[in-house]
Order: C-alpha cells, then sequence, then structure tokens
C-alpha cells in the first residue's frame, strides 16, 4: 500500500502513511475542511 500523501511505501505503526509527517499533513487537511464527506 503507497502513502495517500506522498506515494512512498507505507510503514507500521504509521500504516495507512509512511511517517508521522504525512499522517499530520492528513490530519491537517482534515481539520482545514479539504476533504470532507458529503451529507445527505
Amino acid at each position: 500500500m503507497s502513502c495517500p500523501i506522498c506515494k512512498a511505501e507505507a510503514v507500521k505503526p504509521h500504516s495507512p502513511f509512511c511517517s508521522r509527517r504525512c499522517a499530520q499533513a492528513d490530519l491537517g487537511r482534515w481539520l482545514m475542511g479539504d476533504y470532507a464527506i458529503p451529507a445527505h
């Protein structure tokens, strides 16, 4: 599985990310509203 942020190989314990940095970048995107789950 590749990291959704940088496309490097994902490794434990950060899976599905490759590093804590990419995990934090993804969290930041959620918190800033870059990602959203559509409401019905």
